[in-house]
């Protein structure tokens, strides 16, 4: 039998149980629970059925421990002051270094890669616009080519996260994060076409000779994290 990283010892805590109560329950001596958290000895799926009924979880949680994704960027949606600009308006604020915690972790419920990110949607409690739908949504990203300054291929023609070399007039404000679908061009430089720029002309749309420090692929968008079992931390030490 395999041995995998377990969560029991986070879902016990998370109960506000004491492990002796847990090890009654359960039937087991406080060794043999000990056994399991510390993955001495393998946990049965009948183990972990037994585990999530007694602290009110399910079994999965128990069974899969998922590592804390590092929040890196922020995006908050403005009201547009001037009614007749459907332009869209935001603050996007990202880590400047990846020793800094600016915004803390989210512990995902669903499998994901090591090597991700997370990117989360704010906007004015007012707000009524585009993109009003992702209030409180989650993208997730590569961190490889954040931390390695470089532009990421499977950015090509897809969806991407960008961090510009200098700020550069976007949708009507200068900006060095932005979001948008990126297409290389000779020479090292790139061309950002921004697909939902409501009320852009087709020229405005694109944004070409870019200069890109670097650029990672969205990997996914969650739209309710509240629906999806996501937890948020402050740092790691809560974790």
């Amino acid at each position: 039998m395999i041995s995998m990283n377990n969560n029991l010892d986070k879902m016990i805590r998370a109960a506000g149980l004491q492990k002796k109560v847990v090890a009654e329950r359960k039937g087991v001596t406080p060794e043999t629970l000990s056994r399991h958290i510390h993955e001495k000895v393998p946990m049965t799926l009948r183990d972990a059925e037994d585990y999530a009924e007694i602290l009110g979880c399910q079994p999965y949680q128990i069974s899969y421990k998922s590592d804390p994704v590092k929040i890196i960027g922020k995006i908050v949606l403005h009201n547009n002051k001037n009614k007749n600009d459907t332009r869209i308006v935001s603050t996007n604020e990202f880590e400047t270094s990846f020793s800094d915690n600016k915004f803390g972790y989210v512990l995902l419920s669903a499998f994901h890669q090591p090597d991700t990110g997370a990117i989360v949607w704010d906007t004015d409690p007012d707000y009524q616009g585009h993109y009003s739908d992702h209030k409180g949504a989650i993208e997730t990203i590569r961190l490889a080519p954040i931390q390695g300054d470089y532009v990421d291929k499977e950015c090509f023609q897809r969806l991407s996260w960008c961090r510009l070399k200098e700020p550069h007039l976007i949708e009507g404000q200068m900006k060095t994060h932005t979001r948008g679908t990126l297409y290389p061009e000779p020479g090292g430089r790139y061309t950002l076409a921004k697909s939902h720029c409501y009320g852009c002309s087709q020229d405005e749309n694109v944004y070409r000779s870019l200069d890109v420090m670097w650029a990672t692929p969205i990997l996914a968008l969650i739209y309710r994290p509240d629906l999806r079992e996501v937890t948020y931390i402050d740092a790691l030490a809560d974790f």
